[in-house]
């Protein structure tokens, strides 16, 4: 994850730091400290483990919003990047809520954290979808097949959350 980071910010000097790849690259950065912290800090205390399991889960919701915006940026007019981004905005705040909530060895409710989650990646890939639609000669198969793999992985994750409610 920190080659990845180093990469990126590199990456980010060739595209004279424009708002979207800015976005991009902070989508992939700012989770990764809280990720990190949480799998080092696991076995500390109950306490620490689930102060930073949700500071994990909440930041995948923040680095969603970045995202969804340096997704939009090129393929919405200003008005569909505002609205989508809105959009991930409150379901991100209102996960995080959600997960703020969540007291020492309280489990988490996998059927609201998966819809929460299923719906953060539907609005960040819908910039996608619709570049692909308009397109459909573009690179874009590309994405439609990385989108068709989340469908996949959503599918699978909704099926574990169901066999273990």
């Amino acid at each position: 994850m920190i080659l990845a980071s180093i990469v990126s910010t590199a990456a980010l000097t060739l595209t004279n730091y424009s708002l979207p790849f800015i976005m991009l690259w902070f989508s992939a950065v700012v989770h990764m400290p809280f990720s990190v912290g949480y799998h080092l800090f696991l076995p500390i205390s109950p306490a620490t483990y689930n102060r930073w399991r949700k500071l994990d889960l909440a930041f995948i919701f923040v680095a969603s919003a970045f995202l969804t915006f340096a997704l939009d940026y090129f393929v919405l007019p200003w008005w569909g990047t505002l609205v989508n981004t809105a959009t991930a905005v409150a379901i991100s705040a209102i996960a995080i809520v959600q997960i703020s909530r969540l007291q020492i060895g309280q489990t988490l409710q996998r059927a609201t954290h998966c819809a929460f989650l299923g719906s953060i990646i539907a609005v960040y890939l819908f910039p996608m979808c619709y570049r692909a639609i308009e397109d459909g000669n573009s690179h874009q198969i590309m994405h439609m097949s990385i989108l068709c793999a989340h469908v996949m992985e959503f599918c699978f994750v909704l099926d574990g959350c169901k066999r273990a409610l």
